[in-house]
């Protein structure tokens, strides 16, 4: 593993075709403390960024909870032109995303962290807001035995949601 410095990590990898953002908050305490830390994916709603998202109170409890936080963030939908998850869920007969493999970009992200620094993988945990918080019911159903937990925070699960295909 390579040294690692506190704070926020920007980065980006390639996945599917697409240049993939995200956040990384390694807390204080991790540095000095030689041991296997939780992981929490953090999920922004439709239309926002991980810069803006990954400045919310979870980084913050980090520093004393010592986990370390990702905010992986969505690709603008062609057709709505803002920042949105391939949950499933659709409004009205367009499907939001349709063919982004966010699932699978998650995933990924969630082994490249596993492979840079100490994370506990029976303690990962999921959420989101909103529209992330879709993303978080599909990531919980599909990802049952990854996720130690799963929250969706004010986002509507309802009629809306298609069918998901299998990975």
């Amino acid at each position: 593993m390579m040294p690692v410095l506190a704070g926020y990590v920007y980065g980006s990898m390639r996945f599917d075709n697409a240049n993939r953002k995200y956040i990384i908050y390694v807390p204080d305490i991790y540095t000095t403390q030689n041991k296997s830390v939780p992981l929490l994916v953090g999920l922004h709603g439709f239309g926002d960024t991980i810069g803006n998202f990954s400045r919310i109170c979870m980084s913050d409890i980090a520093d004393t909870a010592n986990y370390i936080c990702v905010y992986p963030e969505a690709l603008p939908d062609p057709v709505l032109g803002a920042n949105a998850w391939n949950s499933g869920a659709s409004t009205g007969i367009v499907v939001v995303n349709n063919g982004v493999k966010d699932n699978a970009f998650i995933n990924a992200l969630v082994d490249t962290i596993i492979s840079r620094y100490r994370i506990d993988s029976t303690r990962m945990y999921v959420f989101g807001f909103s529209f992330g918080g879709f993303m978080t019911d599909r990531l919980a159903a599909e990802n049952s035995n990854r996720f130690a937990a799963a929250a969706n925070v004010s986002g509507l699960r309802g009629n809306s949601l298609t069918a998901l295909p299998a990975k």
